[in-house]
């Protein structure tokens, strides 16, 4: 556990109970979207379960504003080719969107 009260199971015990599940679909709200790093996140830990959870997951879509485009976290959690659908909002650049879709990434911006 993280702490009392969190509610949140991290650590090698939720990554252990995490491997007899298949997800279709995983939501990744990300600190950090970048082309050639990919997802990123503030905590290691966390990383680590979001990593566990992106191996069992049919589709990634990673969920990031635009201003976290191009930011690299110390924490990866997965590279670009692992995501399948990146949702943003209408701020990212064309630039920003081409480049993601030539590593496969789907973008919709809402």
């Amino acid at each position: 556990m993280r702490w009392a009260g969190a509610y949140s199971l991290i650590g090698p015990a939720a990554i252990e109970a995490l491997s007899i599940f298949v997800l279709d679909r995983l939501f990744l709200g990300v600190t950090g979207m970048d082309p050639k790093r990919g997802a990123t996140i503030i905590e290691p830990e966390e990383a680590a379960m979001l990593r566990a959870m992106v191996r069992q997951a049919r589709e990634v879509t990673a969920v990031a504003g635009s201003s976290k485009m191009g930011m690299v976290i110390p924490a990866v959690i997965c590279p670009p080719r692992d995501i399948d659908l990146l949702i943003t909002d209408d701020g990212m650049s064309d630039e920003a969107s081409r480049t993601f879709a030539a590593h496969d990434i789907h973008v919709i911006a809402v």
